[in-house]
């Protein structure tokens, strides 16, 4: 400083040169000089300022050196509002100050301080000067440390204070280890559930274990086994069971003194209630957890960056978006090497700026990664910030991390399909056409569904009174061998058409339907051998089954006769010989070449054939019933409407692809079921005793009502006949005692299902049958007992069987064992 004052121009100065000072002057600036100890001058009336070596380390860049020989107010003016008034009542002649620990808050290197001195302001006499003052002179010493100590010191003094008056707060023990006696606190006896005033008596150790938990004794027991053994520090955490309160955590420390020949003294101690630090933990750990689980479900990755120490945190998330796998280690050599070299140098700048005291930037950038292990390129966007402490240092760069990869690529194709415009109108175009055609052949289909199912439901009407005549004529062997010869013709005539009517009901997607949870592996591999015979020795018959496949929903009957009928058309479309593939397989709709598969999982039952396949046009009709390229006899023409009805009345689907000269592979989509499977019911026909009662038989077909009136005739009944629901109520209303109702559903007038619910209002127990010509699912509920058209003699009495109570009919070998 000596040097630096003589150097200064102090004729530019309110003091002017050195060999003018007055001697007042001279004198107190050799002083301050010649001193180690922090002092000031404040020199005229513009407080002119001089200070030494030890009194700069305290001011900072900011005012060291430009504060020499400047106006005092120039200088501090951020604490001219403290140190003015005191300069101002030394040079005034009021006498010196005195102040210690004073809070002066200053600015030095950059940063604003809460500065405390201890400090004096004396005058310097100056005979020539007002008031008898030349200036002011300050011997002062920063505390600023011992001031922040005291204050952590008392601040540590209350917490203790605090915890020891607690009742859950610190416990302290000094246990005689010899005389087996420990003399505790109050605070350490409520922790442990311990009379206080048997713990300030003293009390056997074993009196505190009783408050262990169970789990934790053990561990404690041992701890404490160790510590009186070789005099460490004993530190456990365990649990405290009291009855009437909640468990609580407690940290016990302490350590044990031992005698020079190893003999255990004293073991002093203290136990810190730690309950809630321990909940602390918990709920971060729960929290950290949601966290964890919310930034992988969003799929967003984090990273963390000491640069201090050169630590780069990256969960599993963010290694993969370099291509890393899960469990290596990480250094920011892998960051800036896994950067794309197009785009390491944006982005190394990007972190750098973040990272800069001077500039705190926003980390926002977009770029693209090499996988280490994979190769993979990827997007990656990335946000962070860096966190800096009091002196300015970066101690943190955190943020997130996204992959964009799908993002980049979709602006990519938008951009790539800017630039073909054109040519997409073009195809949309034929697109739309396309799907036109596909809407008209939807709607096509659908009008001949629905006109296929209102015929259906008119044959099975004509069906019912012709099976169930020719059933009884074969039952009863009514005229001679040639006669039964041409009922068994008729009948069986009769059962084709009853097939064909299923089949096209199937089409029409109101078949009745037995829907269950199916094992496609067994069902294929059950009907493999089946399938060989049928298709013969040309065919190759190869089954592929994948592994571990769920169930699937399925009406098992309709779904063995579907694959018959399409390994039959494959068949047919290799009269030369050629290989029939079957195959079973998990998919989802997203595996589905084409739309009109709903969103889900199925399993696909694929039949595929080396045929000749199907043009365009073939194609687009397959579905249609009867159309068929087979020639006249060779086929009805409903095999694939069938499967397609199937298919789309169990939720599914039916896809068809085929090429000439390459063959067919139809795909039968079920969906998939978590229900354990079932095995379809076999239906066996019941030898009834004789019932006994009156049965109401409603249907505005009088063949199809005076058929099914004959047959509960033989079954035992005394039948009475309506022609509608109306007439049904009448008879009800006049006082016929029904034991049974067998009505249509769909009527003129009242449906059947309307006369059930109105017939059980009046009588809730009376036993109810439905027959319809179709299963319609919406207006049949499906607890109601249910027999679709056509029906024999025995499939009424099946139905009636488990519609009735055994009492009223019952099988003759059940009726045998009830008797027994």
């Amino acid at each position: 400083m000596g040097e630096l004052m003589r150097s200064l121009d102090w004729s530019r100065t309110a003091v002017g040169t050195p060999d003018k000072w007055p001697q007042s002057l001279r004198t107190a600036t050799r002083i301050l000089l010649n001193t180690r100890h922090p002092m000031y001058i404040f020199w005229g009336e513009t407080a002119t300022c001089l200070y030494n070596d030890a009194y700069r380390q305290s001011i900072g860049a900011e005012r060291h050196p430009g504060s020499l020989g400047r106006p005092a107010r120039e200088v501090w003016d951020e604490i001219w509002d403290v140190i003015g008034p005191q300069i101002d009542q030394v040079s005034t002649g009021k006498g010196a100050t005195w102040h210690e620990n004073q809070l002066v808050p200053i600015t030095r290197n950059g940063v604003r301080d809460d500065v405390y001195w201890t400090y004096g302001y004396s005058p310097i006499d100056d005979e020539s000067a007002p008031h008898g003052v030349g200036g002011v002179l300050v011997v002062c010493t920063e505390t600023t440390a011992q001031v922040e100590s005291a204050k952590k010191l008392a601040e540590s003094d209350e917490r203790l204070r605090l915890a020891l008056s607690g009742g859950r707060g610190i416990g302290t023990w000094d246990w005689d280890v010899k005389n087996d006696r420990v003399v505790a606190n109050e605070q350490f006896a409520n922790l442990y559930g311990v009379d206080p005033e048997a713990a300030r008596a003293g009390a056997p150790v074993a009196t505190f274990f009783t408050a262990i938990h169970p789990e934790d004794l053990p561990r404690v027991q041992a701890s404490i086994a160790q510590a009186v053994r070789t005099g460490d520090l004993f530190s456990e955490e365990y649990r405290l069971v009291q009855p009437g309160r909640k468990d609580c955590w407690v940290l016990a420390e302490g350590r044990c003194k031992l005698a020079p020949d190893g003999t255990p003294l004293r073991f002093p101690g203290a136990s810190f209630d730690i309950t809630e630090r321990r909940q602390g933990e918990a709920e971060l750990r729960e929290t950290e957890e949601r966290l964890r689980l919310a930034t992988e479900n969003a799929e967003i990755g984090f990273w963390d960056v000491d640069p201090i120490n050169d630590v780069l945190v990256w969960p599993a998330r963010t290694k993969q978006l370099f291509g890393i796998s899960s469990n290596a280690s990480v250094t920011m050599k892998d960051f800036f090497d896994g950067l794309h070299p197009d785009d390491r140098a944006a982005t190394s700048a990007a972190y750098m700026a973040a990272a800069d005291p001077a500039v705190r930037a926003l980390y926002d950038v977009e770029y693209r990664t090499i996988g280490k292990d994979d190769g993979l390129i990827r997007w990656v966007a990335a946000k962070g910030r860096g966190t800096f402490d009091l002196q300015g240092r970066c101690v943190r760069v955190a943020g997130t991390a996204i992959d964009i990869t799908a993002r980049k690529r979709a602006q990519e194709e938008l951009r790539e399909l800017n630039e073909t415009l054109e040519a997409r109108v073009v195809d949309r175009t034929e697109q739309l056409e396309a799907a036109h055609a596909q809407l008209r052949q939807s709607q096509k289909l659908e009008s001949m569904g629905s006109l296929t199912g209102g015929v259906a439901h008119d044959f099975n009407n004509l069906l019912t009174p012709i099976v169930g005549a020719l059933d009884m004529l074969q039952r009863k062997q009514l005229g001679g061998e040639r006669e039964q010869r041409l009922i068994s013709g008729a009948a069986q005539s009769a059962e084709r058409a009853k097939i064909l009517v299923q089949r096209l009901l199937a089409f029409a997607r109101r078949q009745p339907l037995q829907p269950i949870a199916v094992d496609l592996s067994q069902l294929v591999n059950n009907m493999a051998e089946l399938v060989a015979s049928t298709t013969g020795p040309q065919i190759k018959v190869v089954v592929e089954i994948g592994d571990d496949l769920p169930a699937a929903i399925a009406d098992p009957n309709q779904l063995e006769m579907a694959l018959l009928n399409l390994s039959v058309n494959a068949r047919d479309a290799m009269p030369a010989g050629g290989t029939l593939r079957i195959t079973v397989t998990a998919k989802t709709s997203a595996d589905a070449e084409r739309a009109g598969v709903k969103r889900g999982d199925y399993v696909c039952l694929s039949v595929a054939d080396t045929g000749a396949g199907m043009d365009a046009i073939t194609l687009s009709r397959a579905i249609e019933p009867f159309f068929s390229t087979k020639g006249v006899g060779k086929g009805t023409g409903l095999g694939l409407s069938m499967a397609h009805g199937l298919a789309l009345q169990l939720g599914g689907a039916l896809l068809i692809k085929s090429k000439t000269g390459l063959g067919t592979n139809v795909e039968l989509w079920l969906p998939q079921t978590d229900r354990a499977t079932e095995q379809a019911a076999i239906a066996h026909e019941r030898h009834l005793t004789p019932a006994r009662g009156t049965a109401l038989v409603v249907d505005d077909e009088e063949l199809v009502r005076m058929s099914t009136a004959d047959m509960l005739s033989e079954l035992g009944y005394e039948v009475v006949e309506a022609a509608s629901a109306e007439e049904a109520i009448r008879a009800i209303e006049n006082g016929l005692q029904a034991d049974l109702v067998v009505t249509d559903h769909l009527m003129p007038g009242m449906p059947g299902t309307e006369l059930v619910w109105a017939l059980r209002e009046r009588h809730p127990g009376l036993p109810v049958l439905i027959i319809s010509g179709y299963a319609d699912v919406d207006g049949i509920a499906a607890e109601l007992p249910r027999l679709t058209k056509p029906f024999i003699h025995a499939e009424l009495a099946e139905a009636l069987a488990a519609l009735l109570p055994p009492t009223r009919a019952l099988p003759t070998e059940m009726k045998h064992e009830v008797s027994e």
